[in-house]
């Protein structure tokens, strides 16, 4: 039996699965969720490629804004992909979205 039977090994199963990972906050460990959950599903003969859809943060780069946690997922990835595909939207403002007060 799986340790975590939510996440399926079976080698005739070649559907892609995927996963969303969402917190309440910037800086509740979202980030290293998800490489923990590629990582482990790498050990487990997985091909994995993650996806960081919306960042704040980035720096301007000659390629264009650039966040250190896409980066980080990037580069765990099982399969090089082109940036703009792990992080479509990057903004340069450090800002999250709060409620109006």
């Amino acid at each position: 039996m799986l340790k975590y039977p939510l996440i399926s090994c079976d080698e005739s199963d070649k559907t892609a699965h995927g996963y969303f990972i969402t917190g309440t906050d910037t800086d509740c460990g979202k980030t290293e969720v998800t490489l923990g959950l590629m990582r482990l599903l790498q050990q487990r003969g997985l091909s994995v490629v993650g996806m960081k859809p919306v960042a704040s943060g980035a720096v301007t780069t000659a390629d264009g804004p650039r966040n250190e946690d896409a980066a980080r997922i990037s580069q765990q990835a099982s399969l090089q992909v082109d940036y703009d595909l792990v992080n479509p939207f990057a903004y340069a403002p450090p800002i999250a979205p709060h409620p109006g007060r």
